[in-house]
């Protein structure tokens, strides 16, 4: 069928949205499902300067004239492929002050310039377009929505109301109707809602062909890992230590990160003998948090999305998730592809993802807190120093996490499925 995926963050223009990653990664899976995969986006003002001067677009088209009331508005149109597939790739760039509502009257109109029309909309988020208005204007696709948060503009609401299908990466992301948002009465109790898993790019995540590594190494067999950190160690300024775990602390900071509550307990966590790499979040709001995360023990890095981050999960061994939400679950998945163990905050994007460990039956790769008190946090963090020291305990933990199916194509074959059933309707 022809899908075209809409979302107003694509990857790699907006590197630190996790929602413009999936926008990008998603239809690259599909390739080979879908007969034709069309993928609109917003684009940064600053991508027209880098198109003048480096032409890395392959072509810039024929402004579009929006209409706005009784006059319009020109929006810049850049055409590429998607990360160097066959897949087309139509930017918007959206004058100031346009928003969302702009960007959604931009892609309608593009929409209409298309010489076939599409089978199928799927609409990635909130981009300000509704599912009963684009049925009026386009002829009658199917619409597949999906839903991150459970928040967003009324045209996302009515969206919800009148979609073919509506999918979330989150389990249990049922709103909260009491909250007066009009998404998050959308949501509750919504009979269609259902939940597709997202996956990560197997090929961007793979310490087995990572060259920025001291050395390569998998999760089955994990050898490597013990100089990468080593190599980790040197750079950070740590004792080298190969009998203490390194704890990676991944946060995405903000009104609802852990890191308060991991400085609040960081000297009971250090009498654990472990080492801490704290990885900045550049969302910033956490300075507090991060002031007080400092000593012989800790090292403190920018997270990033690109080698110096693939360094720092090979060298450490442990992955601490403690923010009060999450909706991808992707820092697991990526985590988990690297070796480490999670210690994480038992939120909706890890509740079938992640399993308990438990040592009557030996099974679970994971150490999960979720106490109002937060003296969970220091419990798990205590079970998982206690079975560190079983080396084969610990590394049939780290084979059946890296086990774990997390890759696109999974979500590719769910997604036809429920797109053949959009278009049934």
């Amino acid at each position: 069928m022809r899908v075209v995926h809409i979302a107003e963050k694509i990857a790699p223009f907006w590197p630190d949205s996790a929602g413009a990653r999936t926008s990008a990664e998603l239809p690259v899976a599909q390739q080979g499902v879908e007969d034709e995969l069309i993928v609109v986006g917003a684009a940064p003002v600053t991508a027209v300067k880098d198109f003048n001067s480096t032409q890395q677009f392959a072509r810039r088209l024929e402004p579009l004239m929006v209409p706005d009331g009784a006059g319009t508005y020109e929006v810049v149109v850049l055409e590429s492929t998607l990360m160097g597939t066959g897949i087309r790739l139509f930017l918007l760039v959206i004058p100031p002050g346009r928003g969302v509502d702009g960007f959604a009257a931009a892609a309608l109109a593009l929409l209409g310039t298309l010489p076939d029309a599409p089978e199928l909309l799927h609409l990635h988020g909130d981009t300000g377009l509704d599912a009963d208005a684009m049925r009026v204007q386009l002829d009658g696709p199917a619409v597949v929505q999906s839903v991150y948060l459970p928040s967003g503009s009324a045209a996302l609401a009515t969206s919800l109301k009148y979609a073919d299908e509506v999918i979330t990466p989150c389990g249990d992301l049922g709103g909260d109707s009491e909250s007066g948002s009009p998404v998050a009465r959308a949501l509750e109790d919504h009979p269609l809602l259902r939940v597709v898993r997202h996956g990560i790019d197997l090929r961007h995540w793979d310490p087995s062909a990572d060259r920025a590594l001291a050395t390569g190494y998998d999760t089955q067999s994990p050898a490597g890992k013990a100089e990468c950190k080593k190599a980790l160690q040197v750079q950070a300024g740590l004792a080298p230590r190969g009998d203490v775990p390194i704890i990676a602390v991944w946060s995405d900071g903000g009104a609802d990160s852990g890191l308060g509550l991991v400085a609040e307990h960081l000297e009971e966590i250090l009498a654990l003998d472990v080492q801490l790499v704290v990885l900045r979040p550049a969302s910033g709001g956490v300075d507090d948090a991060l002031a007080a995360l400092s000593g012989e023990q800790i090292w403190q890095v920018d997270a990033g999305v690109g080698a110096s981050l693939r360094r720092v999960l090979a060298g450490c061994d442990v992955v601490l998730l403690p923010d009060r939400t999450a909706t991808l679950g992707r820092r697991s998945m990526i985590a988990a592809r690297y070796g480490l163990v999670p210690v994480a905050r038992w939120v909706n994007a890890h509740r079938d993802r992640l399993v308990e460990y438990d040592s009557k039956s030996n099974t679970g790769g994971s150490f999960l807190f979720d106490d109002p008190e937060d003296v969970e946090l220091l419990v798990a963090l205590g079970r998982m120093r206690r079975i560190y020291g079983d080396s084969e305990v610990w590394a049939g933990m780290v084979r059946a996490n890296g086990a774990v199916d997390m890759s696109w194509s999974r979500t590719a074959a769910q997604l036809h499925e429920i797109y053949q059933k959009a278009l049934a309707k």
